[in-house]
């Protein structure tokens, strides 16, 4: 049985594929954004999209997927 070497399909470098399409480093970077936004909307209910990327730096897509 092989394994599942991909590229990321978010920085490229190459990786052994399980669950995820992104490999560990970013997956972590993602999971630091999810929190950041996470805890922004905590503190500040009712903001909007635009609000909560500039505020944290996280893109409008990227929050947008971690609605999704």
């Amino acid at each position: 049985m092989g394994m599942n070497v991909v590229n990321c399909s978010r920085c490229g470098k190459i990786f052994v594929k399980g669950f995820a399409e992104y490999c560990p480093n970013c997956m972590k970077d993602l999971e630091q954004q999810y929190e950041k936004c996470l805890k922004y909307l905590r503190e500040n209910k009712g903001v909007n999209i635009s609000d909560l990327s500039d505020a944290t730096g996280v893109a409008v897509k990227q929050i947008t997927k971690f609605i999704r």
